[in-house]
């Protein structure tokens, strides 16, 4: 995906968070691109993203059904509670009591050697 549609697709989200997009015309001109291009990229974030996107006659917007965003890009999320509560970090074990490291001067990395 080229850098100008990354752009592009961000400030989409953005009117479209805010319920702020206007018609497609309006949408477009916002954008200032094509309606076709507008076409083309709603298309792109329905179908290939999967974002739950509509256009709301009554607020004559383009809006998410459902609250959330398009990220594009790296980055780490939350765990939801439920699965946040499962999860073990390990307490009561004593790491150095059961491997041992070794380092390699040559190729400057850290191996686990041996577990006891």
């Amino acid at each position: 995906m080229r850098r100008d549609h990354i752009i592009m697709i961000r400030r989409m989200d953005r009117l479209i968070r805010m319920k702020a997009t206007g018609n497609y015309l309006e949408f477009a001109g916002k954008l200032e691109i094509s309606p076709a291009k507008l076409y083309r990229l709603l298309d792109f974030l329905k179908e290939d993203l999967e974002a739950p996107i509509f256009y709301n006659k009554h607020r004559r917007s383009f809006e998410y059904e459902r609250e959330g965003c398009i990220s594009l890009g790296f980055g780490l999320v939350p765990l939801p509670g439920k699965q946040m509560e499962r999860l073990s970090g390990g307490s009561g074990y004593n790491y150095s009591d059961n491997f041992s490291l070794s380092h390699h001067m040559r190729n400057d990395r850290y191996n686990i050697v041996a577990l006891k």
